[in-house]
């Protein structure tokens, strides 16, 4: 058993260490250690290590810019806030206006007719107001 575990835990380390040769321009500016640039002038020989580097842009090292990991993060929190928010107030809004069909169906006749009067009024005025 420890024998799998062993084996996994180095075919983990070996994947770990070749996406980080592939991915390391992606990173930092900051010179590819030497055993790191071994690494990848082997991994990147591979078909899956081309594909790899392909996919993440990395082909030609020296024309790789690092991804600015502060503004990325930033850019994404940014995003899932607004579809978060945009989710919120969409909920919301079905909540209430359920909420008033259902309290004005139940009214007498006589005070929906109240409540169309007002709501028509309201928007009347409103076009009024609104209209050069």
């Amino acid at each position: 058993m420890q024998l799998f575990q062993f084996i996994g835990a180095l075919v983990g380390s070996a994947i770990v260490v070749a996406t980080a040769s592939i991915a390391w321009p992606l990173v930092t500016l900051s010179p590819m250690p030497p055993v790191l640039t071994n690494v990848r002038n082997v991994v990147i020989q591979t078909p899956l290590g081309q594909q790899a580097s392909s996919v993440l842009g990395v082909s030609d090292p020296s024309q790789t810019k690092p991804i600015n990991v502060s503004e990325f993060v930033a850019s994404k929190a940014s995003e899932a806030f607004m579809a978060t928010k945009e989710s919120i107030t969409k909920s919301a809004t079905t909540s209430i206006l359920t909420q008033l069909m259902t309290r004005y169906k139940e009214l007498p006749e006589d005070q929906k007719r109240v409540v169309r009067a007002s709501i028509c009024t309201q928007e009347s005025s409103t076009l009024i107001e609104t209209t050069p």
